[in-house]
């Protein structure tokens, strides 16, 4: 009993050492801006990478000059149009709503009502050709029937 008070003791001294030890995180508030906007953008020798993931050189160098822009004191608007300008949309993570991004909106969403139209046509057509309507027994089927059952029950004993 004594030897876990120990231990329990022992842990609550090392938890209150790394407690004691924690500083207070000081965040760049250029830096974050700088990613902010590295964020929103592609690098272009990655697949679809965002600048501010990238560990291109490339991509580094972009890092760079979004902060160089920023110092001079530049908006995030005039940092994207720069890019833009540079690399043209496809630097874009996001692309734009208009002009060559148009079709990147509309295209998709026109496909998904395209499958969900062809699906219904094709679920409504099925159900009119799935089983056929079921007819009834004339009495001659009975009959047929009525008789093959008793020749079987007669085979059975």
């Amino acid at each position: 009993m004594l030897r876990i008070f120990k231990w329990l003791g022992v842990l609550a001294l090392c938890s209150s050492l790394v407690t004691v030890s924690a500083s207070e995180v000081n965040e760049d508030p250029l830096e974050r801006t700088m990613l902010d906007i590295a964020q929103k953008l592609r690098c272009t020798v990655c697949q679809n990478q965002p600048v501010s993931e990238s560990n291109s050189g490339l991509a580094k160098d972009m890092r760079d000059v979004i902060t160089d822009k920023l110092k001079q004191g530049q908006t995030e608007a005039q940092i994207m149009q720069f890019f833009v300008e540079r690399y043209g949309d496809y630097v874009l993570l996001e692309p734009p709503r208009s002009g060559n991004g148009v079709p990147l909106w509309v295209f998709p969403p026109l496909v998904l009502l395209l499958a969900v139209l062809v699906a219904i046509y094709m679920m409504k057509s099925r159900a009119q050709t799935a089983a056929p309507a079921v007819q009834e027994l004339t009495d001659e089927d009975r009959e047929r029937i009525r008789r093959a059952r008793e020749q079987d029950r007669a085979g059975d004993e």
